[in-house]
């Protein structure tokens, strides 16, 4: 039996240790895969509205009220009534679409379409455009990289308040914006 000297075992615990922490520093330096990205919120965000003083709303929880104007009782009061989620620009990550119903102190309920492409960094994009007054939305999905709306809107002479088709329009993202690309009628 062989015995080793003092240095010997000294190097060996040495050699060890520098084994040891370099396995360490090589599996943190290991490449991950990214956890997959949170889509946005569309209930919590800010978009450009028409309807506010500002031009922007912010979305709490889904809702958004300001004054109609300076000391009015009147409110402009914005609401989410439906989201969907899905990549709408070939990228791989989840965006999101959400109609918005605004509600300005008159007769009206204004119905918006809008988005929030994602885009690298926690990035993101937002295009609003405008639905139609008085058109509920009765579906709202995103697939093949199109937001597909399905909305009530009136024949050529039927009155404000009456709704009588079943519309199904698509919209498209090009250009970092929304794009209305077709029109097929759901009746």
């Amino acid at each position: 039996m062989r015995l080793l000297s003092v240095s010997t075992l000294s190097r060996i615990r040495r050699n060890t240790a520098l084994i040891l922490i370099g396995a360490a520093l090589l599996s943190a330096c290991e490449r991950r895969e990214d956890p997959q990205p949170v889509p946005p919120d569309p209930a919590n965000h800010t978009y450009p509205s028409d309807f506010s003083a500002t031009g922007l709303i912010t979305l709490k929880a889904g809702q958004y009220s300001e004054p109609a104007a300076p000391d009015s009782a009147s409110l402009i009061a914005v609401e989410l009534i439906i989201s969907a989620v899905g990549d709408l620009n070939g990228d791989g990550r989840a965006d999101a679409a959400a109609i918005l119903v605004t509600n300005a102190g008159g007769s009206g309920s204004f119905y918006e379409l809008a988005v929030v492409i994602a885009h690298g960094q926690g990035e993101e994009k937002v295009s609003v455009v405008l639905l139609g007054d008085r058109t509920p939305v009765t579906q709202l999905s995103i697939r093949d990289e199109k937001v597909i709306v399905e909305l009530r809107t009136r024949g050529p002479d039927d009155p404000m308040a009456v709704t009588t088709r079943t519309e199904r329009r698509q919209y498209i993202w090009r250009n970092d914006q929304l794009v209305r690309s077709q029109l097929a009628p759901a009746d």
